[in-house]
């Protein structure tokens, strides 16, 4: 593919993965499989990404202690024969650096930062390398331009990515505190002052929605004027769309639920038909 790297007028072609950073990858779960688990090691091709899986937890520390090097080296080792022959046979350069030189490899191509995370439900670690770039501007200003350290970066990709579940709280209460992000987990949100950074205004208000008091607002007025009554369907089509872009379909059906329910509650509404058939209307005093 062809990139235009910053302050460059000619475009140059990048491989959508680095040779090198495979390898490592691949390596990595060579290393650190739990082979007592009696599973493979998978890695799975997405449109716009690579993911490593290899059984077992991340075996010492997190990624980020290796990247930031609160960690320079591994100081316990599942496979430790194991290591030490990759390592004599040139497949590993050098013992905790691994995880540092994919980051830094994709940091170097403009790349979203490489995502670790441990599903607990298979006890499996997962590594998803991307292969394309989700957002250009947020990586240059971020990582290239900005004034932010290393691992506020490596927060704000995760949140991104819409995996705020991945940053630990005391994390997030910092990043709140600097007014860098916004929600509450695990539905963090970039906040106005990134967005205005990166110009994505319009992505941030979407993603925040309309808090609950402006959608109830949104519903009372609709039923006012539509008196015989609406299904739970009609007003779902009235307000789905100023719900969080952030939440999921269970999550967003659940707001309109738990939001109708207090509307009921303090007999501003009520449903005049069934569980099974509702017909929402004003409660007339």
């Amino acid at each position: 593919m062809l990139k235009n790297r910053a302050n460059e007028l000619i475009a140059r072609e990048v491989d959508k993965y680095d040779q090198k950073v495979f390898l490592e990858a691949l390596h990595n779960c060579i290393a650190h499989q739990d082979y007592f688990a009696g599973k493979r090691i998978a890695i799975v091709e997405k449109i716009d990404k690579l993911i490593f899986i290899n059984a077992g937890i991340f075996y010492d520390g997190r990624a980020e202690d290796y990247i930031l090097e609160i960690k320079s080296v591994a100081t316990k080792y599942r496979n430790k024969a194991l290591v030490d022959a990759m390592r004599e046979l040139g497949m590993i350069d050098k013992l905790g650096s691994g995880v540092k030189s994919i980051y830094e490899a994709q940091r170097k191509k403009y790349f979203p930062l490489p995502t670790y995370f441990y599903n607990s439900e298979f006890d499996e670690t997962n590594l998803e390398i991307y292969g394309k770039e989700i957002d250009k501007k947020f990586t240059e200003i971020l990582i290239n331009k900005g004034d932010m350290d290393f691992y506020k970066t490596i927060m704000l990709d995760k949140i991104q990515k819409n995996r705020g579940n991945e940053v630990d709280e005391n994390d997030a209460r910092k990043l709140h505190k600097e007014k860098l992000i916004e929600g509450r987990r695990p539905n963090y949100i970039l906040s106005i002052k990134v967005a205005e950074m990166l110009g994505r205004e319009a992505e941030h208000t979407e993603k925040k929605g309309f808090c609950d008091d402006e959608i109830s607002n949104f519903i009372i007025k609709h039923l006012s004027n539509f008196q015989n009554g609406q299904t739970r369907k009609q007003i779902n089509d009235l307000v789905w769309k100023y719900l969080p872009g952030i939440l999921n379909e269970e999550q967003k059906a659940r707001k309109i639920n738990n939001i109708l329910s207090k509307l009921n509650k303090r007999n501003i509404i009520k449903n005049y038909g069934s569980d099974r058939v509702p017909s929402w209307k004003l409660v007339v005093i």
